[in-house]
C-alpha cells in the first residue's frame, strides 16, 4: 500500500465510520483461534472500487437487498488490517475505540509469538492458556462495543 493524503486517510475513516466493521473474530480452523478483520460493506460500486484501488485489496459483491441492489464488500486481515488502523486511527470518530482494541490486540499478539517463537522448545502451556483468555476477553469487548456504542 502507498502512503495515502490525508485527505484519503480521512475519507476511508468516515467510511469505515459509518458504514465498517472493526471486530476480532475467533476461528477454529486454525491452532491460533482469533484474528483482526475489518470489513467495509457499501452499495455504491463507484465507492468500493476506489477504496479497493487505493488500499490495493479487491473487493466482491456479496448478496442483494430486499431494493435489489447489491452490497459491495471490502475486508482487510493480517497485515492490511494493521496498516490501514494506523493510517486511519486518528480520523475515527465513532469506532475509535473498537479500532483501539483491534490495534492493541495486534501488538500483542505479534510480541506473544515472538516470545513464543524463541522458546518453542519450552513452550508454556499457561503462558498459552492466559493468553487465550486475555483474547477471549478482548473479543467480548470489541462486541461489546458493537451491540451499546458510545
Amino acid at each position: 500500500m502507498k502512503n495515502w493524503t490525508i485527505k484519503d486517510r480521512a475519507y476511508i475513516a468516515g467510511l469505515l465510520d459509518g458504514e465498517g466493521c472493526f471486530g476480532l473474530y475467533r476461528q477454529t480452523q486454525w491452532q491460533f483461534g482469533y484474528i483482526v478483520a475489518i470489513q467495509l460493506s457499501i452499495c455504491s460500486h463507484t465507492i468500493v472500487k476506489y477504496i479497493s484501488n487505493l488500499t490495493r485489496q479487491p473487493y466482491y459483491s456479496r448478496k442483494r437487498l430486499p431494493s435489489q441492489k447489491l452490497i459491495y464488500s471490502i475486508t482487510w486481515h493480517g497485515p492490511k488490517a494493521k496498516y490501514l488502523i494506523t493510517q486511519i486511527l486518528p480520523f475515527l470518530k465513532c469506532k475509535k475505540r473498537e479500532a483501539q482494541l483491534c490495534l492493541q490486540f495486534i501488538w500483542d499478539y505479534e510480541t506473544y509469538r515472538a516470545a513464543t517463537t524463541l522458546k518453542r522448545l519450552q513452550w508454556n502451556q499457561l503462558k498459552h492458556k492466559k493468553f487465550m483468555n486475555y483474547c477471549e476477553r478482548l473479543c467480548k469487548q470489541v462486541h461489546n462495543l458493537k451491540k451499546n456504542p458510545a
